[in-house]
């Protein structure tokens, strides 16, 4: 019977310390790394002031896909009803602009199978 409950002993110890050493490794930074996938929401959209009297440079993070939709209107137009260009990698200004006019910008990733981000 002593030789069965060390064994039970030793089970249960070999078995915590099996848990706590897990706990207690290093993580590998490559695995919290988030690679976005080909049809990710655009991040870090920018947009400058208006350039040369009537455009805008726009720039925003393209890992997230190969083609984008940008929406933009004079400030506060309804989301639907503004102008749609639509941008590649290499694209990134707007003309036709009104110097001294407020406006706002929106874009979403056109994906693969044409849905939009």
């Amino acid at each position: 019977m002593k030789d069965s409950n060390k064994f039970i002993l030793s089970f249960l110890f070999l078995l915590t310390m099996t848990f706590i050493s897990c706990e207690n490794e290093p993580v590998d930074p490559d695995f919290l790394v988030e690679v976005p996938s080909a049809c990710d929401k655009p991040s870090l959209f920018t947009v400058s002031s208006i350039i040369a009297g009537n455009s805008v440079r726009i720039d925003w993070d393209k890992t997230s896909g190969n083609a984008w939709e940008i929406q933009y209107g004079i400030a506060g137009f309804e989301l639907g009803t503004g102008t749609t260009v639509n941008f590649s990698i290499s694209s990134n200004t707007i003309g036709g602009l009104v110097e001294g006019t407020a406006y706002q910008f929106y874009i979403r990733t056109r994906c693969i199978d044409n849905t939009l981000q």
